[in-house]
C-alpha cells in the first residue's frame, strides 16, 4: 500500500486526530486506537506503517511527570488485547507483567529507578549509563502516555520483543509470562520474577 492509500485508509477507518494533526502540523499517532487490521499492518511492514521506525533514539529526556494516578481495569486491557487478536494465554502473560510492574496505573512513574526513570504500564526504563532510553522513546511515540493506555500497549507490541511475542505460540500462561518477563521487562532476578508473576494468572480468568 502506498503512502497516499494508507493515509486514505487511516481516514476511512477512523484514526483520531488525522485531520486536526495535519492542520496543526502534528503527525497523527498510529498508536492511538488503531483498528485491528491496521494494527496488524503496523507489525507486518513497520518501515511503511510505523513513521518512527527509522528514527534514531534520542538522549534521555525529562518526560513530563504525571499529576495523578490513572488506573485502568485489567478487564479493559484484556478486552483490548483480544480485539487486537491475542489469545487468552498471551493476554494473561501481558496482564501478569503489567500487574507486577505498575498495578495497572497508566501514569506510574519512578524518577529515580535503576540508573534512570521508568514509567507507564510496563515501566519502560531509561538506563542512562548504558545509553538505553526505552522510556524516553515510549514518551516520544505516545506523548499523552499518562492517560493513553491503549497507546502504551500498542507501542509495546510494536517493539521487537512485542512483535516476536505476537508471533509465538505458548502452551500455557507460565511460558507466555516467562517470555514477556525475561525478554521484554528483564527485571533483576528475571527467572524468579517470571515464576512469581505467573502465579497471579488465576485472577485474570485462567
Amino acid at each position: 500500500m502506498r503512502a497516499k492509500e494508507f493515509t486514505e485508509d487511516i481516514s476511512r477507518r477512523g484514526f483520531l486526530g488525522g485531520i486536526a494533526g495535519a492542520a496543526s502540523g502534528v503527525r497523527a499517532n498510529p498508536f492511538d486506537n488503531p483498528n485491528p487490521e491496521t494494527f496488524r499492518r503496523l507489525h507486518k511492514e513497520p518501515e511503511k506503517y510505523n513513521p518512527w521506525a527509522t528514527e534514531p533514539a534520542r538522549s534521555s529526556a525529562t518526560a513530563s511527570k504525571p499529576s495523578s494516578e490513572h488506573v485502568v481495569s485489567w478487564e479493559e486491557i484484556d478486552k483490548y488485547l483480544h480485539r487486537l487478536g491475542l489469545d487468552k494465554i498471551k493476554r494473561v502473560g501481558i496482564l501478569n507483567n503489567i500487574d507486577s510492574e505498575s498495578k495497572f496505573n497508566v501514569s506510574a512513574y519512578r524518577e529515580n529507578d535503576r540508573n534512570g526513570p521508568s514509567g507507564g504500564l510496563f515501566q519502560h526504563h531509561d538506563n542512562i549509563p548504558r545509553n538505553e532510553y526505552r522510556f524516553t522513546n515510549m514518551t516520544k511515540h505516545v506523548p499523552d502516555w499518562q492517560t493513553n493506555w491503549k497507546g502504551q500497549i500498542n507501542y509495546a507490541l510494536s517493539e521487537p520483543e512485542g512483535k516476536k511475542y505476537i508471533g509465538m505460540n505458548f502452551n500455557n500462561v507460565e511460558a507466555a509470562t516467562h517470555y514477556w518477563t525475561t525478554n521484554f521487562e528483564n527485571p533483576a532476578h528475571a527467572e524468579r520474577e517470571a515464576r512469581l508473576r505467573a502465579k497471579n494468572s488465576r485472577k485474570f480468568g485462567v
